[in-house]
């Protein structure tokens, strides 16, 4: 193989040439370091902000379990009541029947709920971070072409 005609291999010589990485730097724009940790403050704020709302949300979520868990348990309670008060062996097996058909109803229905709470608290989180991380870098370019000027 020829390493003449090899780009990789020219790109690699290039790459570790102090020469040619000084050279790339001069066409760099100049970095206003102050701007730059202005940026990198507001984006710790917006992960602060977020990860409390994560946080909220995961509350929320959990409470929601919560509720669902002793509302099962309840509803599991009074299938048992009535299975022992039924009178006679058809009546406790149409209790049971009713008592599975609820449950797995509810349980659908329940994780779906669940499932929703979830999906819209990290769209939330995901929107605000986005747009206030995006807000805060055009900012910092803005405050950069204006200096330059």
């Amino acid at each position: 193989m020829n390493n003449a005609n090899n780009q990789f291999f020219d790109f690699m010589k290039s790459f570790v040439n102090p020469e040619v990485a000084m050279n790339s730097m001069k066409q760099m724009p100049a970095m206003d370091f102050s701007t730059f940790a202005n940026v990198i403050k507001k984006n710790a704020e917006v992960l602060t902000t977020t990860n409390q709302m994560a946080a909220e949300s995961m509350q929320s979520i959990v409470r929601r379990g919560a509720e669902v868990f002793q509302n099962n348990a309840s509803q599991m309670f009074n299938a048992v009541k009535d299975v022992v008060s039924a009178g006679d062996l058809e009546q406790a097996a149409a209790c049971q029947q009713n008592y599975m058909k609820s449950i797995l109803e509810n349980s659908v229905n329940n994780a779906k709920e669940i499932m929703d709470m979830s999906s819209k608290s990290s769209m939330e989180i995901f929107e605000v971070m986005g747009k206030s991380m995006a807000e805060n870098m055009n900012k910092a370019f803005q405050h950069h072409n204006q200096k330059s000027k």
